[in-house]
């Protein structure tokens, strides 16, 4: 046998360093793959492994994003207290212990299941004067009873304000019923002196929009409306998927307006009814980021039993 020469180890030394990188190559590309099974942002991260580790304990009103947070109703704890309050006449705001902008339930909206508000298309909550001139961000969780009609969830557009909206027109298609029920983001533009809006209608098929672009019925939504002055960006998020909009012009008028929770009310004139049942509202004096929609979406998701859609 001959033996190898100089170059033959040579040769045999480059394929074998090869077959080592190409090993470790692979190695790297697996855990790669691996990790992307890993949500990266820590904040996500976080509520992700605390809802792991809690087993049978849920989430609370405490998780929630707090910096900015000037309005929070919620459904099991509608007391500053801390309790729930079968026959409460206000929903009592969590975060501030004067009372500042509790909610007065007018007509007798009733509370239900121990979890939430019940609407039923004549009956709203007066939130008091909200008075934001800058970002503001809404998050409503809901259920429609009826999902047919077009209602106000949180807002009033009157003197420049802000609403987050249920929208249903029924003449886009008569072969489905509800076949353009979707939810829209709007605020008065002072410049434009019009009404601007953002509408999930422009997006396909979400994780909201059912059985060709329709809300559905008996289903717990979680929903969030951001106006993002800095930017100029309108944001909807429906179940945690975001939807947005970027605007020339983005001015907003120093508001005043009577902020209402399941109606639209403009002085005496009222409409835009709710139908259906609100388990938790928050209102920020700004423009919250995509994580920490995330991280209250996951709450909501755990606290609610919200079951995923479509």
């Amino acid at each position: 046998m001959r033996k190898m020469g100089n170059k033959g180890f040579a040769i045999s030394g480059i394929v074998y360093s090869i077959l080592i990188l190409f090993v470790l190559l692979v190695v790297a590309t697996l855990a790669i793959l691996s990790g992307r099974k890993v949500v990266l942002d820590r904040t996500k991260k976080d509520i992700i492994e605390k809802m792991d580790e809690q087993d049978n304990e849920r989430l609370d009103v405490d998780d929630y994003t707090k910096k900015g947070l000037i309005i929070h109703y919620d459904g099991r704890k509608n007391t500053r207290s801390g309790t729930y309050n079968s026959s409460a006449n206000k929903w009592e705001n969590l975060v501030s212990p004067t009372g500042q902008y509790d909610g007065t339930l007018v007509n007798s909206p009733t509370w239900n299941g121990g979890d939430g508000l019940l609407f039923n298309g004549s009956n709203y909550v007066d939130m008091g004067t909200l008075n934001i001139s800058g970002s503001v961000t809404f998050e409503v969780v809901v259920k429609y009873t009826n999902n047919r009609v077009t209602s106000t969830l949180i807002g009033n557009l009157n003197q420049g304000g802000y609403s987050l909206d249920h929208q249903y027109n029924p003449s886009i298609d008569w072969n489905y019923e509800a076949q353009y029920a979707n939810h829209t983001l709007s605020f008065y533009n002072s410049e434009l002196r019009s009404t601007q809006s953002l509408s999930s209608a422009n997006e396909t098929k979400t994780q909201i929009t059912c059985e060709n672009g329709t809300t559905k019925e008996d289903y717990i939504y979680s929903l969030t409306g951001v106006i993002n002055k800095e930017q100029k960006k309108l944001y909807i998020y429906e179940n945690g998927m975001q939807f947005e909009s970027t605007l020339a012009s983005l001015n907003l008028n120093n508001s005043t307006s009577i902020l209402s929770l399941g109606a639209k009310v403009v002085g005496s004139a009222k409409g835009n009814y709710l139908r259906g049942k609100i388990y938790s509202v928050r209102v920020y004096n700004r423009a919250l980021e995509s994580y920490e929609v995330y991280k209250n979406y996951s709450i909501d998701r755990s606290r609610f039993n919200m079951i995923e859609t479509c």
